[in-house]
């Protein structure tokens, strides 16, 4: 046996030529040779996984805010260590339960917004888009606030911190979004009076850390300037930019912290963009994305940003295939499935100009309903949608009764769309020998 210290040796035995302990880089070189890294690296993250899960599910109720996130940033660093996968996704999920555990009004005014970021970043990155958004919008005023007695660069990154949330919470309508690009708006005029007087005491490293949190901000300001227009389109690559930026200034200063928030910024920003009503829509047709711009312009009190991931899932296989003849979406209730359809609508009116599309719904009161929703979001396009009469059919015999009620709602040319709803209710009554019916006619 050799002198080599233990801990960066390995026995190895039966393999030719060796004798005894092997170093570490002569086992990463036999593993090299024989193709053997990666299937060493991934059993590796697997077991880390596995072991991180474990934990994370033996925290339940006993967890406390100091434990919980500890073993989110645990997590989340894991998982920004692995490429795009399955693992990544669980371990953002994981981290996201573990934060969302947390009571925000506990923690010191100064890191609850660094907390809602990461809270955002996992959610995004997770999938978990609704659970994010009831998270945030259940949030007091005062837990997005940025503290008043804060020095520049902690106040400039509280205020990044904000925006992200902001554009991440996107609550009714635009408050939000815009309110967010006028925190970062607001951070060049606040760059003028607060640099001054904090810069004529700071020392290399904090100069270098105020030079990473504005790139910070404009990963914010570009988050949010492509959440409401879809542009400018290589966002996600100045996204990098800036991130590598950071990178490379964190190497001559280091800041574990900073970095951390850096590295879940930018995460989350690339997962919002992925998941925006632009990025998904961007290769489909004229039609579509004219469809898009009437459901994200300016005067809508509630613009459609982005899509759930069953919708971006349609959108990105068969839904718009012209070739296919008959599609059948199952999705859970209030889970998108009417802007699917109209997805699906304004293809097939491309494609079939001057034809007519029946909506089909389950009750007569849904008529109503999706007769408004369909005029409001087709109201740019020149559909004409109307709400057909109702047809009332009788269908009796000695032991049941079946009544078929029909209410359709018709859009007429320039382009035609008819949405109607089709009932059916069995129920005992008398039997009759005739068949009543009512039949009408559109005009």
């Amino acid at each position: 046996m050799t002198d080599q210290d233990p801990t960066t040796a390995y026995p190895f035995q039966g393999l030719p030529g060796t004798h005894g302990w092997l170093s570490a880089d002569a086992v990463r070189g036999l593993l090299d040779a024989r193709g053997l890294t990666e299937v060493v690296g991934a059993s590796r993250r697997a077991t880390l996984v596995a072991d991180l899960m474990r934990a994370a599910e033996e925290l339940g109720d006993e967890a406390t805010d100091e434990r919980a996130g500890r073993l989110a940033q645990a997590l989340e660093r894991f998982a920004l260590s692995i490429p795009a996968g399955e693992d990544r996704a669980r371990l953002f999920d994981e981290a996201f339960l573990c934060r969302r555990a947390i009571v925000v009004d506990r923690l010191p005014p100064r890191d609850r917004l660094i907390h809602l970021l990461c809270l955002s970043a996992d959610g995004l990155e997770a999938d978990r888009r609704p659970d994010l958004i009831m998270a945030l919008r259940a949030l007091s005023g005062d837990s997005v606030a940025v503290p008043s007695d804060v020095r520049w660069p902690e106040e400039l990154l509280l205020r990044v911190a904000r925006a992200f949330v902001l554009v991440a919470r996107r609550g009714t309508g635009w408050d939000d979004i815009r309110e967010a690009a006028d925190e970062i708006a607001g951070l060049r005029a606040l760059q003028a009076a607060r640099e001054d007087s904090w810069g004529a005491h700071a020392d290399i490293a904090g100069v270098a850390r105020v030079v990473a949190l504005y790139n910070l901000a404009r990963i914010a300001e570009l988050v949010a300037e492509f959440a409401i227009s879809g542009s400018p389109p290589d966002t996600g690559i100045r996204l990098d930019r800036h991130h590598a930026n950071v990178e490379e200034i964190l190497e001559q200063a280091p800041d574990a912290s900073l970095q951390h928030v850096s590295d879940l910024l930018h995460a989350g920003g690339q997962a919002m963009i992925r998941g925006s009503v632009w990025t998904t829509t961007r290769t489909l047709g004229a039609h579509v994305r004219a469809f898009v711009d009437t459901l994200a312009a300016a005067e809508r009190d509630n613009p459609v940003l982005e899509l759930w991931p069953s919708q971006r899932s349609a959108l990105r296989s068969s839904l718009l295939d012209p070739a296919k003849r008959a599609l059948v979406v199952q999705m859970p209730t209030s889970s998108g499935k009417t802007l699917i359809a109209e997805f699906a609508i304004v293809q097939a009116l491309a494609l079939n100009p001057g034809s007519k599309v029946a909506y089909v719904v389950p009750t007569r009161a849904l008529v109503n309903q999706i007769a408004r929703r369909l005029r409001l979001d087709f109201g740019g396009l020149n559909y004409v949608v109307e709400a057909a009469v109702p047809v009332l059919s009788w269908i009796r015999s000695k032991t049941s009764s079946c009544e078929i009620t029909t209410s359709m709602c018709s859009l007429r040319p320039q382009r035609s769309l008819i949405s109607s709803s089709a009932r059916i209710i069995r129920r005992p009554m008398a039997w009759r020998s005739s068949l009543q019916t009512r039949r009408t006619t559109w005009p």
